[in-house]
């Protein structure tokens, strides 16, 4: 028996409220890939995705900033909490990579050189959601309007996640990843935040 340790997206349906992240224990043979793990224990919850620094709703303030549809919102929130768990301060010590998006290298000094020109504080949510607006209109106009431009649906959802996990170098790299991030964000996300408003 092959015991695996994984996290796994809440929808706020069964024990774990929210969205938290459950980190779960099981044998990796006896797991079908679409249904629960068999002899799970959930040992973890943590909520990443609870608010701003001000307190107010981190999924809002996302979806106001790059002016996002219920699916636009979901298919970025695949790749945010896939690369950072919803952690501002999240930083990769073997990569160098920080921050909810996980830039690195020259994109993460362009980033903290875009706080510095702006007022910013590095480490906030708010600076980090600004500046991917900006980086998206600016370098990656394709990202910025495949993501604002899909059907408000479960397959809008599914449509946005695969085209903005293509900013990830992770997934660059890796282009698997889109395929699941897309899947978390139509089976995961989108029932959740498809009457956000």
């Amino acid at each position: 028996m092959k015991i695996t340790h994984q996290s796994a997206r809440t929808t706020g349906w069964g024990q774990v409220p929210g969205e938290g992240v459950a980190k779960v224990r099981y044998d990796i043979n006896r797991l079908n890939s679409y249904g629960p793990a068999a002899n799970a224990l959930i040992y973890h919850v943590n909520y990443p995705l609870s608010s701003m620094e001000d307190g107010s709703d981190l999924t809002t303030y996302i979806k106001g900033t790059l002016g996002l549809s219920d699916a636009g919102l979901c298919g970025v929130l695949a790749s945010m909490v896939e690369e950072s768990g919803g952690d501002a301060t999240k930083e990769n010590h073997e990569t160098g990579a920080y921050g909810l998006f996980q830039w690195s290298g020259s994109r993460l000094d362009a980033f903290n050189s875009w706080c510095m020109e702006n007022g910013f504080a590095f480490d906030t949510a708010t600076a980090q959601i600004k500046y991917l607006a900006y980086d998206l209109q600016t370098n990656n106009s394709h990202i910025w309007n495949g993501i604002r431009s899909v059907s408000n649906d479960r397959n809008g959802a599914y449509n946005a996640a695969s085209t903005f996990a293509y900013y990830f170098d992770s997934v660059k790299s890796s282009p698997g990843k889109a395929i699941q991030r897309a899947k978390l964000a139509r089976d995961v996300y989108w029932p959740r935040y498809e009457n956000k408003g």
